[in-house]
């Protein structure tokens, strides 16, 4: 969730119905939306540590193009992403 650094904790059986974001050799950032069982969604930035229960079934594509950093913004202070042509 915005300006959490420290993330939440979700607990109980959640399933991913969202999950969106880079994933590169400079790193990652994955945004991801959950649900319970009767239908309540939290969503945020995927932090590390997570565990997940049964399976999480994902299609990564690939490009060799496009390089993904990211770069203080000098504005608001937060590591934007970048992305350059090879």
């Amino acid at each position: 969730m915005a300006e959490t650094p420290d993330g939440i904790v979700l607990q109980g059986s959640l399933e991913i119905v969202s999950l969106v974001g880079t994933v590169s050799a400079n790193g990652c950032h994955q945004h991801i939306c959950v649900s319970k069982n009767n239908g309540a969604t939290k969503g945020g930035h995927l932090l590390e540590g997570n565990v997940i229960f049964t399976t999480a079934e994902r299609i990564i594509g690939e490009s060799q193009s496009p390089i993904f950093t990211r770069e203080k913004d000098k504005s608001t202070g937060w590591n934007e992403l970048k992305i350059e042509s090879k």
